[in-house]
């Protein structure tokens, strides 16, 4: 997972478990924030996401 977390900076934590959760987190010029929740490798896949103000 250490290589998902090198090639994107959005990415603000990832599980050492063997499903490999990634949580990515994108801000935009306000503030606001959109977090998107991964798992897999190879293609990542979306489990989840939300708009946090």
């Amino acid at each position: 997972m250490q290589e998902i977390c090198n090639n994107y900076p959005e990415v603000d934590a990832c599980s050492g478990t063997g499903v490999g959760f990634c949580l990515f987190t994108f801000t935009d010029s306000n503030g606001k924030q959109f977090n998107i929740t991964t798992a897999g490798r190879n293609p990542l896949e979306v489990v989840g996401w939300q708009n946090v103000q």
